[in-house]
């Protein structure tokens, strides 16, 4: 049964989405299928994982810099049904990744954009820090998988 993944399709319109400081508007990022194994995005995952505490060191030196947006991305469920969507991290406490919902819920009812957010390390499945100065990311591994496959 495919699960339901959030994406950005064209990753430069979430670049000058966020590219306006750490406020952010409503993301109208398309709702795509995927197989839970598909490899290209379990290797993403596992990319993301493997570099996940130098995201962890970036936020918490520069967490205050308003020109640096931080944002993790989880499986939401509800009744079953996964939708994979960005958290704009505000904080990091007790083992928590705090922040807000950074989409519109398309599939799953239970959560609504800019609700308040709480997720262990172990649920974070990428990250992604946008530089509003330069435009420039790092991070974003899901979204690199299917920005590959709409280019070819």
């Amino acid at each position: 049964m495919p699960i339901i993944i959030r994406y950005t399709y064209l990753f430069i319109g979430f670049l000058l989405l966020v590219s306006c400081g750490r406020s952010s508007s409503k993301s109208s990022d398309p709702v795509v299928y995927a197989e839970p194994d598909d490899p290209e995005l379990l290797q993403a995952r596992n990319e993301a994982i493997k570099s996940l505490d130098y995201f962890i060191s970036s936020f918490s030196e520069h967490h205050n810099d308003t020109s640096l947006n931080f944002s993790i991305k989880a499986d939401f469920l509800d009744n079953g049904q996964h939708e994979h969507m960005w958290i704009d991290l505000q904080k990091i406490e007790n083992d928590q990744f705090i922040g807000y919902l950074g989409n519109e819920p398309q599939i799953v009812k239970n959560i609504k954009y800019r609700d308040p957010v709480s997720i262990s390390k172990s649920q974070i499945e990428d990250w992604l820090i946008v530089d509003s100065r330069t435009n420039q990311y790092e991070g974003g591994f899901s979204a690199k998988v299917f920005l590959q496959r709409n280019s070819k």
